[in-house]
């Protein structure tokens, strides 16, 4: 019996050290796989990049501890908040936005397959430099982390069974037309084309290769597309070059309607978009060929033409937008007054931005003094005068007499004509101010129906009806010859003239000015006066921090 204890006590004495030798040598951790390392790496790369922050905290968990392979291509998806996604990402998915292998953007050609880490695969389709990952587009470049390269990608990859397919193939291509080259003309390479379907949604940006060419690959039906390069035009007044010289070696134009003669019916209906392809539905045609020809031009040329184009877009916006807020088109309801602000909100900054480096461009080629320069500044300035209109502020300036003291002095140094339009702008910045008597003096000079007009709603606020009378059916006058004389104030007749015939440019402040409900052809749903009188600031112009805004009363 004493021979079993001593056993069973020897027994239990080795399992008590061989337990207190586990704790003090504890199995080792397994080190991090090649796969681990090369995430930490990427993972410390894509830290500062805030866009896709959510990606960048998910890929922080991701299990690769099995993966061996240390050149990965990782495809990181923006945050929610900068790009819309039907799909989103979780622990299974994010590995599918993970490759085996490094790949340069040269190396996803078009035809090209990728294996994700989840062993999928990715079908890569490219035209020129972009390049569409199971129809995800790349934005940007690579950004290189370790040994491998991270591309931001809008939204999450879906997952398919077969490369995307197109069902047109427009081919574009451009030459060179110039005189001392014809017959022979060159091919025009780095010509940029964007282009979009025939519901204004863009199908992408593409540029000509050296052999001048570029193919589009798209499923709508109708594609609408323009042509960009520094220093050259497609265009001139509106007429597309033909391609082909005059026996004087003079430029020719196509003759769009076919009637033998070229007259202002051959202008393109939109210079922004000049050219569309329409392809029927059911026809065997599929692809086709476009031949388009641009010219050099002088510096001053080529920013005329683009500010031609990109002052025509703006007053475009501008007056979409009047006929909503004054006649509730498309079924535009003062609920939604929000949602048209923010669009005419983004035109104001992206037209500013466009106009300010046509003036930098202008200056850098010597041409400050040029009149065109002054008209841009012009232009800058109306923008300026718009936004105080609809909005009350002058967020360009931090101050409304700043903005007036601006206005002074271009009208001092302006051209007589210009000088004539800025003192109309500052008459109606004094009816909006109702300082009515400097409205009338600013005015007083001026010859044309709308400061005419601003004197007759000056002076009936002054209470000099019969003067106020005067100056109404003067600009009624002017606007239609043989207009009714108007003996009487009463009623609507002021905010009337506004629309009479067409009146002033922009009748929405004059609401404000006179205090009138925006009922001037029927009652626009929504509308509350005073409230709607001004419009709301969208809220991104709010969080910018740097224009100097508040909010409008009751927003």
């Amino acid at each position: 019996m004493k021979t079993l204890t001593y056993y069973l006590l020897g027994i239990f004495s080795l399992c008590l050290l061989n337990a207190c030798s586990d704790e003090d040598n504890p199995t080792p951790e397994p080190p991090p796989s090649k796969g681990q390392e090369e995430v930490q790496k990427i993972v410390e790369v894509l830290e500062s990049q805030t866009e896709i922050s959510q990606f960048v905290d998910m890929l922080k968990q991701v299990d690769v501890a099995d993966l061996n392979e240390n050149q990965l291509t990782v495809f990181a998806v923006k945050n929610p908040n900068t790009a819309s996604r039907t799909a989103q990402l979780d622990s299974a998915s994010i590995k599918n936005h993970i490759v085996k292998g490094r790949y340069a953007k040269e190396d996803l050609t078009d035809g090209s397959t990728l294996t994700s880490i989840s062993n999928e695969t990715l079908y890569v389709t490219r035209t020129e430099n972009d390049v569409l990952i199971n129809g995800v587009k790349i934005e940007g470049n690579a950004i290189p982390a370790g040994n491998s390269y991270v591309y931001v990608v809008p939204e999450v990859i879906p997952m398919i069974e077969a490369p995307a397919t197109y069902k047109h193939q427009t081919t574009i291509i451009v030459k060179e037309l110039i005189a001392k080259n014809y017959p022979s003309l060159p091919l025009l390479a780095e010509v940029t084309i964007e282009a979009k379907d025939g519901s204004n949604q863009p199908v992408g940006t593409f540029k000509t290769n050296t052999e001048g060419s570029v193919v589009i690959s798209h499923n709508c039906d109708t594609l609408i597309y323009r042509l960009q390069k520094t220093d050259y035009a497609d265009l001139n007044d509106g007429w597309i070059y033909a391609g082909t010289l005059d026996e004087n070696g003079n430029y020719m134009y196509k003759d769009l309607n076919g009637d033998a003669k070229l007259d202002i019916n051959d202008k393109v209906n939109n210079i922004e978009w000049p050219y569309q392809v329409i392809y029927e539905k059911d026809a065997q045609e599929v692809n086709s060929i476009h031949e388009h020809f641009m010219v050099p031009v002088e510096k001053t040329e080529e920013i005329s033409r683009v500010l031609e184009q990109t002052w025509a877009a703006y007053t475009q916006n501008l007056l979409e937008l009047n006929k909503q807020l004054l006649t509730g088109e498309g079924g535009f309801s003062y609920d939604d007054v929000a949602v048209v602000s923010e669009r005419y909100w983004d035109a104001v900054i992206q037209t500013r931005m466009s106009l300010t480096e046509l003036q930098t461009t202008l200056v850098e080629a010597g041409e400050e003094t040029s009149p065109l320069n002054e008209e841009i500044s012009m232009k800058l300035q109306e923008i300026n005068l718009n936004f105080y209109e609809y909005y009350g502020q002058t967020p360009f300036y931090g101050a409304e007499e700043e903005f007036i003291e601006q206005l002074q002095l271009f009208a001092d140094s302006f051209t007589q004509d210009n000088a004539r339009k800025i003192l109309r702008w500052l008459a109606e910045i004094y009816l909006l101010k109702e300082e009515w008597q400097r409205a009338a003096d600013s005015a007083a000079e001026q010859t044309d129906a709308e400061s005419k007009l601003i004197l007759a709603i000056a002076n009936q606020k002054l209470q000099n009806e019969t003067q106020a009378l005067q100056y109404l059916n003067q600009a009624r006058t002017l606007l239609v010859q043989e207009s009714e004389t108007i003996t009487s104030l009463e009623g609507k007749v002021l905010i009337e003239t506004c629309h009479f015939y067409g009146g002033v440019s922009n009748p929405y402040p004059y609401y404000r000015i006179l205090n009138e409900e925006i009922n001037c052809y029927e009652k626009v749903e929504g509308f509350t006066t005073g409230k709607n009188h001004l419009l709301p600031v969208p809220q991104k112009a709010l969080d910018a921090g740097i224009y100097n805004l508040r909010q409008n009363n009751d927003y």
